[in-house]
């Protein structure tokens, strides 16, 4: 099973270099390959719920108003 994920750059970069990153991510589409479907499907569940829980945060809704 293959999955490509794409991602917004600026978004990326400005949540990773909050973590500590170094270097801005120059990449905004990712290739996943997984086993089977139960894998692929858990990893889609909690990529939506860390989305949603990263919208959600108090820093988010900050930056959104």
């Amino acid at each position: 099973m293959k999955l490509t994920v794409f991602f917004d750059l600026q978004e990326l970069n400005k949540i990773m270099t909050g973590f500590g990153a170094k270097k801005p991510q120059k990449k905004n589409k990712r290739a996943l390959k997984f086993v089977d479907r139960v894998t692929l499907r858990d990893f889609v569940f909690h990529l939506k719920r860390l989305y949603h829980l990263h919208r959600r945060s108090k820093p988010a809704r900050e930056q959104n108003k």
